[in-house]
């Protein structure tokens, strides 16, 4: 232990003739290098198993600190040194060219660096290489490390390039955005003024509708009103008849002419009132009105079909009276689904009247017998009588609740048809609308040619003064105007067919002429290029001689 100290007392005595770079406890080189809270410095191993500092005696509080410039320091010093690019030796001072990137020495400078046409080049001392000297810099814009550099002037101009493609794209914006402003406030305008022009198109429409609507109904009431007075003053009359008589068994009392009941179809009036603004009726059958007459079917036994169905204002009805169609329509009306729907109800009701009539026939010839004829009637006549009248009011009962069951799908059946009309003329109005649309251009083109038509004229005046061959039609050529002449000759005319056959025989006239004279020159050519055995011994004479 003695020895050990005095070992490292002596080490610090010679301390500035020692390699800093070398531990005092190992005289080893450092490896990974620890510096102590007294700024002294050592290897990890040789200070992990110790308590104070071994030159100063100051504890060793906790870990110790990684020394990250002595590290730099050693391996700095395991660098190979620069050699000369040019004589690959070193003496010094060594020199740098940074425009080469090469080492030089003082001698290789001298010799290589002194024209003028390294001049440009920058040389520093070797030492220096790393040191960052020169005039202020920036960042460079593609790569952004503090090694890749750029010149102060360069970056200036790079940013106001920049500032100037991003001033651009701000007017750009700033356009784009006025102009967008400027369109959602002419769009803002707009609808405010198309919804004015359909407030008010609404507000006309439903007037219209309303004093459509009033008009008829005055003209219903009035209607009413007249009928009214009209059977009113038939009573009277009636009445004032029959107080007068003297004798009531001398009278034949007259059945009255009119009944208590005063209708008048008022929904198919106003359907046809609103057909102008709604296109179509929509009244097709009354559902309500239906069911509503069953119960009076129950108690009457009889319905009228003007109660059942309401008069459908199409093709086949004029004024409420029904034309004869004719075969064709019949068969166009029952295509399709509703004559198949048609068919369940037109069959059961063909043959309940002619059992209708079968009986009927058999009732009259009854009360016949029991009237006129003065006969006995078996009781067992009467019973299947009424029995079989009872059957057929049953089967007409339970066809009516199949008519009453089809009539909502004939509802769609119509409503679709309905709907497809209304599609056709939604279509159609389109059609006309752009007609008038294009009607527009067109009047608009046409004022702008009655425009352009004084200009035209005032140029082709100043042409036909200035230059006489622009405004004269330039001559057609023989082809054209052989074609031509024989346009202007009939189809069919011999004189025709003639011109055309004389025009063929010129045409291939002059084509053989062309064939005749290209064979001809051919021949020609051959005649210069061929020699003949003749011309090949007097070529052999004279060239013996």
């Amino acid at each position: 232990m003695a020895c050990s100290s005095s070992l490292l007392m002596f080490k610090l005595e010679n301390v500035e003739s020692r390699n800093p770079l070398e531990c005092i406890i190992c005289d080893r080189e450092f490896s990974s290098p620890v510096r102590l809270s007294c700024q002294h410095s050592y290897c990890r191993e040789c200070i992990q198993n110790r308590k104070s500092c071994p030159v100063c005696g100051a504890p060793v509080d906790g870990e110790a600190c990684p020394d990250t410039l002595l590290s730099f320091l050693i391996d700095t010093s395991h660098e190979t040194a620069d050699v000369c690019a040019n004589c690959d030796k070193i003496s010094q001072p060594m020199h740098f060219c940074e425009t080469c990137q090469q080492a030089l020495c003082n001698r290789c400078r001298q010799n290589t660096h002194q024209a003028r046409m390294f001049a440009a080049h920058r040389v520093v001392p070797l030492e220096e290489r790393a040191r960052v000297k020169g005039r202020i810099t920036f960042y460079c814009e593609e790569i952004n490390l503090r090694l890749h550099l750029v010149h102060i002037d360069a970056a200036h101009k790079l940013i106001c390039e920049k500032l100037d493609k991003a001033t651009v794209k701000l007017r750009s914006f700033q356009d784009d955005v006025r102009e967008q402003l400027q369109l959602r406030k002419r769009l803002a305008s707009e609808l405010a003024e198309s919804h004015r022009v359909a407030c008010e198109s609404i507000r006309q429409t439903c007037q219209e509708m309303t004093d459509t609507l009033l008009a008829l109904r005055d003209r219903l009431l009035k209607k009413l009103d007249d009928e009214m007075a009209t059977r009113v003053q038939h009573f009277h009359e009636q009445m004032r008849r029959l107080t007068s008589l003297q004798s009531l068994m001398a009278m034949q009392c007259e059945k009255p002419q009119y009944t208590g009941d005063l209708t008048i179809d008022s929904r198919e009036e106003f359907s046809r009132a609103l057909e102008p603004f709604l296109g179509l009726s929509s009244f097709l059958l009354n559902t309500e009105r239906n069911k509503g007459n069953e119960g009076s079917e129950k108690t009457c036994g009889t319905a009228s079909p003007r109660s059942s169905f309401v008069r459908h204002s199409g093709s086949g009805y004029v004024n409420g009276c029904q034309l004869l169609l004719s075969k064709y329509q019949l068969v166009v009306d029952l295509a399709g689904a509703f004559g198949e729907q048609f068919a369940r109800v037109e069959t059961p009701l063909q043959q309940f009247s002619q059992e209708m009539s079968v009986m009927g026939k058999k009732v009259q010839e009854l009360q016949r017998d029991l009237t006129l004829r003065r006969c006995i009637i078996e009781k067992d006549v009467i019973d299947d009588l009424v029995n079989r009248c009872k059957e057929l009011y049953i089967k007409v009962g339970e066809h009516s609740t199949v008519v009453s069951d089809l009539q909502p799908q004939l509802q769609l059946i119509w409503q679709e048809q309905l709907d497809r009309v209304r599609r056709q003329q939604a279509l159609f109005r389109k059609k006309v609308e752009e007609t008038i649309t294009l009607r527009e251009n067109a009047r608009h083109l046409l004022c702008a040619s009655k425009q352009l038509e004084p200009y035209a004229v005032c140029l082709a005046a100043v042409t036909s003064v200035i230059d006489h061959k622009r405004c004269q039609k330039p001559d057609p050529a023989p082809m054209e105007t052989i074609c031509q002449q024989i346009n202007t000759i009939e189809p069919d005319s011999q004189q025709r067919i003639e011109a055309i056959e004389k025009e063929e025989q010129i045409r291939r006239m002059v084509q053989n002429q062309r064939k005749r004279e290209e064979q001809m020159k051919i021949a020609a050519v051959k005649k210069s290029l061929k020699t003949t055995k003749e011309q090949k011994k007097l070529m052999k004479k004279t060239t013996a001689d």
